[in-house]
């Protein structure tokens, strides 16, 4: 019934005209010494993870997923192409369309710059 229910409420909105919901993507951190610790939106994927510790100037690096009572699955570009339970099923669940591959690199771009203005706060 919610999937349904989500699928007529957005194509309403769309057949009116009115502009589809966006998501907020909050994401927060903190630097203790040479450990930044990021907060990030919804249950995200471990390769975010992965590229926060690839690309962080800190000695250890921490992400925290669900944070700021956000709830969805964070996929990356190539789960989303995959789909599934998580990419596909889930956003209807919570009453938002499914995400776009452009997702990753712009919660990675921002995972970047927070990581970069922590380790300037710190030096």
């Amino acid at each position: 019934r919610a999937f349904r229910d989500t699928w007529a409420k957005l194509r309403g909105m769309k057949e009116r005209g009115e502009e589809l919901p966006l998501y907020d993507f909050p994401v927060q951190g903190f630097a203790i010494g040479d450990v930044a610790i990021l907060g990030l939106p919804g249950e995200t994927f471990v390769n975010y993870q992965l590229h926060a510790d690839a690309v962080s100037p800190f000695r250890q690096t921490v992400t925290l997923g669900n944070t700021n009572a956000s709830g969805a699955y964070i996929p990356t570009a190539a789960a989303l192409s995959e789909g599934g339970y998580e990419v596909s099923f889930t956003p209807l669940w919570w009453g938002r369309l499914p995400f776009a591959p452009e997702l990753e690199p712009t919660l990675q771009g921002g995972m970047e710059r927070l990581l970069g203005k922590l380790h300037a706060a710190v030096k």
